[in-house]
């Protein structure tokens, strides 16, 4: 059984999560967690609202949601509360993209992709309950740290690997595979998160039966920059596209891991465009000559010919002589440990990526006249992991698929990376 809807007022929404400063909450809230008790609402009817949860800190910041580590109050256990504003998803023509987030999410069951737990809506908002990853985003390292070590690097590659893997099984391309968008964990892996980008490109048993017959060939200009295969930009909206450009995604991360910066990039769009299209792949020192032999392989210009675009690349890939020193089933079985561990107490959230400290204006009635519009155009939200399933996913406004070349998901900024070494934070 799925969990049950139940709209919060924004006076309710406000005071639950407006308070004291992050800091003092943490202690607030270390300081009472043995006397926590289930809440009433949770325990009796079964249904989750943001009352049901404790917020700590603010994690990050995008163009229509905001990131939370919260406390569940009935269990004291940490997750990553993604709040989304309904008003701005519908005024951005993001429907489509919330709400195949939604439904990929529950079905994508992988130790290296960050889970759902719960979803739920008030009037105004969305929220996602998510696994909390207290490492950060893996751009952060990359700031701080410049280059990793070619072990540390490979690990990552691989357990990403892993991870899209599995979503292409289920017929899903990512199609936002960048730093900001892989986490690491209290144990030092990776985790894929963000998904709204994400594209179901054939109907199978994991399908949400409002779903079937509506998915299809991938085909929209969508993204970032950096990280944007050629057949994305060439095709412009009007070619299909495979899984092949999440490789190709692949391999650009894997060169801005042990180089600094992604193989292509420049400041200015256009020639980061023709940089991608046309230009020579530069091998970097010191990096490992056989990282950079795997790189040349993910970076193939031709998609057909690109490692992992035929059913049988992962195989391919594995056997590459770039992971020989690797166990896969260690990798798959998280027995493999990481060079890094995130260290208790210990901040890695960039401040200039996270909402305002100004709590009180970050929770205000945003998006209150929202009405029964946004509802139908939501409907099916919910979502409850322990229950083993959810709430049939449907919406009566289905909205058109925005295929323009300008897709509005798609970022009209490169991501701000310079040439000079980061500053250490």
């Amino acid at each position: 059984m799925g969990a049950a809807l139940r709209l919060c007022t924004q006076e309710e929404e406000a005071s639950s999560l407006v308070g004291t400063p992050p800091l003092k909450q943490q202690a607030l809230t270390n300081g009472r967690s043995s006397q926590r008790q289930p809440s009433p609402r949770t325990s009796q009817y079964g249904k989750m609202t943001v009352e049901d949860f404790h917020i700590i800190r603010p994690l990050g910041k995008g163009s229509s949601a905001e990131v939370y580590q919260a406390e569940q109050l009935a269990t004291g256990r940490m997750y990553a509360m993604k709040r989304l504003k309904k008003k701005m998803i519908v005024d951005h023509e993001k429907t489509e993209h919330t709400m195949s987030e939604r439904s990929v999410l529950p079905q994508m069951r992988h130790p290296f992709i960050v889970t759902l737990h719960h979803s739920f809506q008030s009037r105004d908002m969305l929220y996602y309950i998510l696994d909390y990853c207290p490492g950060g985003e893996l751009f952060y390292h990359l700031k701080v740290e410049r280059t990793f070590t070619t072990s540390r690097a490979m690990l990552y590659t691989a357990e990403i690997a892993l991870g899209l893997d599995h979503m292409h099984s289920l017929g899903i391309i990512y199609r936002d595979l960048k730093p900001e968008n892989i986490l690491i964990d209290a144990e030092g892996h990776i985790k894929l998160a963000d998904f709204d980008l994400c594209k179901r490109t054939r109907d199978d048993a994991s399908s949400p039966p409002s779903q079937r017959g509506s998915v299809g060939p991938a085909k929209t200009f969508c993204g970032t920059p950096e990280y944007t295969a050629p057949e994305m930009i060439l095709g412009q909206a009007k070619m299909t596209y495979g899984k092949s450009v999440d490789w190709w995604a692949l391999g650009t991360v894997l060169y801005e891991m042990l180089s600094g910066l992604p193989p292509f990039y420049n400041q200015v769009m256009a020639k980061m465009y023709q940089k991608i299209l046309y230009d020579e792949l530069q091998y970097k020192p010191p990096m490992d000559p056989l990282a950079f032999a795997l790189v040349q392989r993910l970076l193939i210009r031709d998609p057909v010919k690109r490692l992992g675009s035929s059913p049988h690349d992962m195989g391919k890939l594995k056997r590459d002589p770039f992971f020989a020193e690797l166990q896969w089933q260690d990798v798959l079985e998280r027995k493999t440990t990481p060079a890094f561990r995130p260290g208790l107490g210990v901040n890695y959230v960039d401040p200039e990526t996270v909402p305002s400290s100004n709590m009180s204006g970050s929770y205000s009635r945003y998006g209150s006249q929202s009405g029964s519009t946004d509802s139908q155009i939501f409907h099916g939200f919910t979502y409850n992991k322990a229950s083993l399933s959810s709430t049939p996913l449907g919406y009566s406004q289905r909205p058109t698929l925005h295929e323009a070349v300008k897709d509005s998901s798609y970022s009209s900024q490169s991501s701000d990376r310079e040439d000079s070494s980061p500053t250490v934070m």
